[in-house]
């Protein structure tokens, strides 16, 4: 039988590491053991999700023996949280790892762990990001221990599916997309196809339904395009070329099927339309001082951003606008498909410690004058208050909203005022 890898996890993290972090986290010591008891399980559910094939355990195998990770971490927390440069360098350690597992349903997870344990949303965003290098280190040493190699980590995690089916909160399945534990443990099962086959399988669910009002049918299907979009974060593109051609042919059967449907059903067309457009996009490795890799969109905002950081181009108030933020219409609420860039970023503004920033909203001419600049002042402060729940400290980011006062195009089109609906980071100091 498989050693139980959550009960392992639990008691190793409670031992020596819960005690320091709910004082770093000033939560109570019972609430951040909850918090923890939500995590690891949702942490291992990540962990098979993108190790649960060979070529998957191969990557996470790597991952787990990086040199970075110390496996004196779970024992020794308290140094790290005492020391501000070794605590940042953790964090972004931790950011990057929890993003690699969970995409963007990162902010999902955290949202959930905290629900079920009653912690805030930012102190269980921080608590995943200490948590995470903190399982790997346990993990690296299991290894070495038993002297598995990545075939041995791929059964370790398939023997997981029964103790996470019994441990596994099921708002955190939720939050990854499914309606209960055993549910993401079956799509989990599917092995070497799992991320397209269950992408694809939620698809045909909603096609299935197509007796249906327009308007049903349109909620369905611009939930399955953003499960689709999850499933490829999750996974970098330049590691499963395989599946990103599966993705794009589901793009393109979310098309060919809502284009028979009228006026409710355009903006889900056009969400399968973004998507197409999105998968074919290549991710890039992105190496930051520090040994910290992210996964970044390739000639994408966070990409152009670091290439500039580490030019000789001395340039302040130089402007980069998001390209993979939304909100909610006509409100300050970040989607959570916004979630993987601002990870990203708040990892950038980590490795490059002394960059200070101004995050700028910006509207179209359309409406109420006054009323778009108090969306825009709210969209850029929602944008700053993301940074600063992912770790990046309050001082170092400034916000401002403008309104309609900066067009970067004609508000006359609109392919103009959707080019001037946008945020935009400004470089204040490299």
């Amino acid at each position: 039988m498989a050693e139980n890898l959550v009960d392992m996890l639990q008691i190793a993290l409670n031992r020596t590491f819960t005690g320091d972090v709910a004082k770093h986290l000033r939560e109570p010591g019972t609430t951040t053991r909850s918090a923890l008891d939500a995590a690891v399980p949702a942490l291992l559910a990540g962990l098979l999700q993108q190790g649960g094939t060979a070529t998957g355990a191969a990557d996470l195998q790597r991952r787990v023996n990086d040199p970075q990770i110390d496996i004196g971490l779970t024992g020794n927390i308290r140094s790290w949280l005492d020391d501000g440069p070794r605590m940042a360098g953790l964090l972004s350690q931790g950011s990057s790892l929890v993003s690699w597992l969970f995409g963007n349903r990162t902010g999902n997870v955290a949202e959930a762990v905290g629900s079920a344990s009653g912690m805030k949303m930012s102190s269980a965003s921080t608590l995943l990001a200490l948590a995470t290098p903190a399982v790997f280190a346990l993990l690296k040493r299991y290894l070495s221990q038993n002297r598995l190699d990545a075939g041995g980590l791929a059964s370790l995690l398939a023997g997981q599916r029964d103790n996470l089916r019994t441990q596994l909160d099921d708002g955190v399945a939720r939050a990854l997309g499914f309606a209960s534990p055993a549910a993401l443990l079956a799509g989990l099962a599917s092995g070497a196809n799992g991320s397209a086959a269950v992408a694809a399988g939620r698809v045909s669910d909603t096609a299935r339904d197509v007796g249906r009002s327009a308007q049903q049918t349109a909620t369905m299907a611009y939930a399955a395009a953003g499960d689709v979009l999850t499933e490829a974060s999750a996974v970098p593109i330049t590691r499963r070329p395989w599946l990103w051609g599966t993705l794009a042919a589901v793009a393109a059967m979310l098309i060919f099927f809502f284009s028979y449907w009228t006026v409710p059903v355009e903006q889900t067309t056009r969400t399968a339309q973004n998507l197409a457009s999105t998968v074919s996009r290549a991710v890039k490795a992105l190496d930051l001082p520090g040994g910290i890799v992210i996964d970044v969109t390739a000639g994408g905002f966070v990409d152009t951003l670091t290439t500039f950081l580490n030019s000789r181009d001395v340039t302040l108030n130089r402007s980069f606008t998001f390209d993979e933020l939304q909100f909610d219409p006509g409100s300050a609420t970040l989607s959570p498909v916004s979630n993987a860039q601002l990870e990203q970023l708040a990892a950038v503004l980590k490795a490059y410690r002394t960059v200070l920033i101004s995050v700028a909203g910006h509207t179209d001419n359309k409406g109420d004058a006054s009323a778009n600049l108090r969306l825009s002042a709210q969209r850029a402060a929602a944008v700053k208050h993301a940074l600063v729940g992912q770790g990046v400290p309050e001082a170092r980011v400034t916000d401002e909203g403008f309104g309609s006062e900066r067009p970067i195009a004609s508000n006359d089109t609109e392919v103009g005022r959707a080019k001037n609906r946008r945020v935009e980071l400004v470089v204040l100091k490299r």
